[in-house]
């Protein structure tokens, strides 16, 4: 699905997918009482196994935002074998949950958690990373993060340190890794 936000509601452009991974991780876990997590930068895993992606696209004009297509693609009713191999490990909600699942229901969800989601970035940083630490899957996972200009960082996921930068530990440094700058994330662990 694709949701169009207009600004004011737009906390950050960097930390929408993360955002947005967050409402769909709390809404399978919701409905489906599965155990989602985030992976960052915008993820959602169940055992490990990606279920869904967000993916944000702003159109500007300088430093105006006009617009953002937030889009969310949730794998729900079809067989997991049709998306895996040896680079993805990925799950259907419909494998995890042994049959089809009502998709409208989790789609509401979704956009109510992405509402107060989105309130809740601009009014209280503090909570939405309270929220993102007690649904996150990537802390303590050894990842690498090829950057802008291919600089490359591989380290252990530490913490989120706002919702659009994380902390990695790489070679007993502590790395401060802004999301906008990274162009892949890959876990090893």
């Amino acid at each position: 699905m694709t949701i169009i936000l207009r600004p004011p509601i737009i906390p950050s452009l960097e930390a929408l997918p993360l955002i947005g991974a967050l409402s769909v991780a709390k809404s399978i876990h919701s409905q489906l009482e599965l155990n989602s997590k985030v992976r960052w930068p915008n993820d959602v895993v169940v055992y490990g196994s990606k279920v869904a992606g967000v993916i944000a696209e702003a159109q500007q004009e300088g430093n105006s935002i006009d617009f953002v297509l937030l889009g969310i693609g949730v794998n729900v009713n079809f067989e997991s074998h049709k998306i895996r191999d040896e680079k993805v490990d990925a799950m259907t909600l419909m494998d995890l949950c042994g049959g089809a699942i009502k998709s409208s229901s989790l789609v509401c969800d979704i956009l109510l958690e992405l509402e107060e989601l989105l309130a809740l970035a601009t009014s209280n940083r503090v909570q939405l990373l309270e929220l993102l630490r007690s649904n996150d899957y990537s802390a303590g996972k050894t990842i690498r993060v090829v950057m802008d200009g291919r600089r490359m960082i591989q380290g252990v996921f530490v913490d989120y340190e706002s919702a659009s930068t994380v902390l990695v530990l790489s070679d007993d440094e502590l790395v401060v890794v802004h999301t906008a700058s990274a162009v892949l994330v890959e876990y090893m662990t």
